[in-house]
């Protein structure tokens, strides 16, 4: 059925040209806005909503479709949402734009979560908040993230409908994370920007042995993720293997930084690109931790 819907679109849509920039972020507080400040409470039931910005990058610059300077309309939405670090309960999903009637139908595992609507006509180039999804944590410290591709069915991912054909030519404009899909070659994605939300521990979460601190895997880049020596805090709370590993915006593998079988719990921090290394002096570059406790994987933008 969806597939049907977005053929039907592909034939009202008119043939501009690839499109650059777009920003999708969660709000936790209600906002409509991210921040440190949107962190989702430990115990209960927490109202996320997804925002989705055409016209415009996440640093606020003019979005708008390479080489025909007009602005992008969306008639449709997708997006997946993914928890590490922890264990999540979905709820309810609530769309938001009116507009959009027909739904892809909505799934879930407890760690992603994936819903889409569509309508007959593009809505205006702007800042949406596409829809509101109940979240409750289970345990531990959950970090939700978008995420570009997910188990739960090869056609889910990370999208928008638009008159804008895109990188593929059928009017999909492709959210991209760090890792390129299978069967896919690099540009593969429209747009990376996205911004997920964290929470506080579960009070399910292990102690620390001794001190009664509330103890949890974790990761997060040092300095807001913006840095001209980026780095990355690191930590477990089990022995066990832990790779860290670097790649470009086209999901190139840069560096492996870090490959222990065996690696002891605690708090590390890492610089993510080494001195004398080939590297890009400034955009973004996307990181990927691997744990037995969970996979995190995130970016940082390099300045000049």
């Amino acid at each position: 059925m969806r597939e049907l819907f977005l053929a039907l679109m592909l034939l009202i849509a008119a043939g501009a040209q690839s499109a650059r920039g777009q920003y999708l972020f969660l709000d936790a507080n209600g906002d409509g806005v991210t921040s440190r400040l949107d962190v989702m409470k430990a115990e209960g039931w927490n109202i996320l909503d997804v925002w989705l910005v055409t016209d415009c990058n996440r640093d606020g610059t003019a979005s708008v479709p390479a080489r025909t300077g007009t602005p992008l309309g969306m008639f449709s939405y997708e997006f997946i949402l993914h928890s590490d670090n922890g264990m999540v309960e979905w709820g309810q999903y609530e769309n938001l734009i009116p507009e959009f009637g027909f739904s892809f139908g909505t799934y879930q595992s407890p760690s992603d979560f994936y819903t889409g609507f569509a309508g007959t006509k593009a809505v205006p180039p702007g800042k949406y908040r596409v829809g509101r999804v109940a979240v409750r944590t289970t345990d531990g410290a959950p970090t939700i993230r978008f995420a570009a591709t997910s188990p739960l069915s090869p056609v889910c991912h990370t999208s928008f409908g638009s008159p804008n054909p895109g990188r593929h030519e059928d009017n999909t404009l492709r959210f991209g994370d760090a890792v390129i899909p299978r069967g896919c070659t690099a540009p593969w994605a429209d747009w990376y920007d996205a911004d997920g939300t964290t929470s506080q521990a579960s009070p399910n979460t292990a102690k620390a042995a001794g001190g009664g601190a509330v103890m949890a895997f974790a990761v997060a880049p040092i300095g807001n993720g913006v840095s001209r020596v980026p780095s990355l805090r690191i930590r477990t709370t089990t022995t066990g293997p832990l790779t860290l590993r670097v790649y470009d915006v086209q999901g190139r593998l840069m560096e492996t930084l870090i490959n222990e079988a065996s690696a002891a719990p605690g708090t590390r921090e890492v610089t993510l690109l080494r001195k004398g290394r080939s590297h890009p002096a400034s955009g973004v570059v996307f990181y990927e931790v691997l744990t037995n406790e969970g996979t995190v994987r995130g970016k940082v933008t390099l300045l000049k």
